[in-house]
C-alpha cells in the first residue's frame, strides 16, 4: 500500500500534536518537546533516583536481608566503605539476638554460603544497639564514620 499524494509523510498523516494526542501523550509533554532544552521522553518519570547511590543502597539492603536470616542475628546494617581496588566494599554492624554469641567468622561463612561472593561483608562488628538519627531511623552516616575509624585503628 503506497502513498502517492506527493506530500511529505508528516503532512500526509496530520499534525504532530494530533498524533501525539492519539497516542495519549499529554499537552504538557508536547510543550516540553518544543523548548530549547533537550528533553527525552520518560526522563521525568525516571527522576534523579537512578544513580550509583541508589544501586549501592539496594545492594546494602540485599545484604542486610540475607544477614537477618541468620538465626543469631536480630538486626544488621550494612554500610559501604572506600576501597582502593573495588571503589566501595560492604561492612556490617550486627545486633545479635539476646543470649546468642555469633562470631565474625561464622557470619562471614553464612554470608558466603547464602549470597554471591562480592556481597559478603568484609568486616562484621557487633553492637548492643543501633545509633538512631533525629528522625528515629538508623544513622548510617555515624556507622560509616565508626567503620572508617575502626578500620584505621586495626
Amino acid at each position: 500500500m503506497g502513498f502517492s499524494s506527493g506530500l511529505p509523510l508528516a503532512l500526509t498523516f496530520g499534525t504532530l500534536s494530533y498524533w501525539l494526542a492519539e497516542l495519549g501523550v499529554s499537552r504538557g509533554s508536547v510543550s516540553l518537546w518544543t523548548r530549547d532544552v533537550p528533553f527525552t521522553p520518560g526522563s521525568r518519570r525516571r527522576g534523579r533516583d537512578r544513580g550509583p547511590n541508589v544501586l549501592q543502597r539496594r545492594k546494602e539492603a540485599e545484604i542486610e536481608a540475607m544477614l537477618e536470616r541468620h538465626p543469631d542475628i536480630h538486626q544488621a546494617v550494612v554500610v559501604p566503605i572506600d576501597d582502593e581496588l573495588k571503589f566501595k566494599k560492604p561492612v556490617a554492624f550486627v545486633m545479635p539476638r539476646p543470649g546468642a554469641a555469633p562470631s565474625e567468622a561464622a557470619i562471614q561463612q553464612f554470608a558466603l554460603a547464602n549470597a554471591a561472593p562480592y556481597l559478603h561483608p568484609r568486616r562484621v562488628w557487633f553492637v548492643p544497639e543501633m545509633p538512631l538519627a533525629g528522625t528515629n531511623k538508623i544513622d548510617r552516616q555515624t556507622l560509616a564514620k565508626r567503620a572508617a575509624a575502626l578500620l584505621t585503628t586495626s
